[in-house]
């Protein structure tokens, strides 16, 4: 059995009054199958609009932080 733990922490901001800006860290420490654990921290930026009352994602973007 593989078993996985996590969380994150990000800051949205509106940058006008439809668009929002995205921006955290994730974190995770995940077991597979008694292979190792592995632990690995995540760097996300993410770009969403409201278009016709509903929000959209236009770009997400993750880099690994060492």
């Amino acid at each position: 059995m593989s078993r996985a733990e996590g969380g994150e922490r990000f800051d949205v901001r509106i940058v006008s009054g439809s668009v929002a800006l995205i921006n955290g860290v994730y974190f995770a420490r995940v077991d597979f199958q008694g292979s190792g654990l592995l632990e690995i921290t995540l760097a996300f930026s993410a770009v969403w609009e409201q278009r016709g009352g509903v929000w959209k994602a236009l770009l997400h973007h993750t880099s690994k932080l060492e």
